[in-house]
């Protein structure tokens, strides 16, 4: 949720390199009530962690162009960021094990379109779906 809400817009103080902390963004949805982890790590296996969806709540347009994640847990190597709509996959996804051997469920989020490094705009009072 931090990284999220950081690159929001010019309305609070500075977070360092260039960001701005705002305020334009409220975090909504299931990402929001609690700690999100998993139980059996393995090293090598790959995670994926949703951040909340968000709500524009200032009275003009936001356009979110980028993520910067802020604090990174000692041993956790990010290999990148993914950027999927709820209108194009079959709902929110909080968490997520990549496995080499998928089991009947299980959901390959590679198949949906990604936005990453594409800007969306938020419009005023929306709920995005990314």
């Amino acid at each position: 949720m931090t990284a999220l809400l950081a690159l929001a817009t010019g309305r609070a103080g500075s977070t360092g390199g260039g960001v701005t902390a705002g305020t334009a963004l409220q975090a909504e949805g299931p990402g929001t009530s609690g700690s999100l982890g998993f139980s059996d790590v393995k090293v090598g296996d790959v995670y994926r962690m949703a951040f909340p969806l968000t709500r524009n709540t200032p009275k003009q347009a936001v356009s979110v162009t980028g993520v910067k994640l802020l604090n990174i847990p000692a041993g956790i190597k990010v290999l990148g960021y993914a950027v999927y709509s709820v209108k194009d996959t079959p709902g929110y996804r909080l968490g997520y094990q990549e496995t080499a051997h998928p089991t009947a469920g299980d959901v390959d989020l590679d198949r949906y379109p990604n936005y990453a490094g594409h800007p969306y705009t938020i419009k005023p009072g929306a709920l995005s779906d990314k």
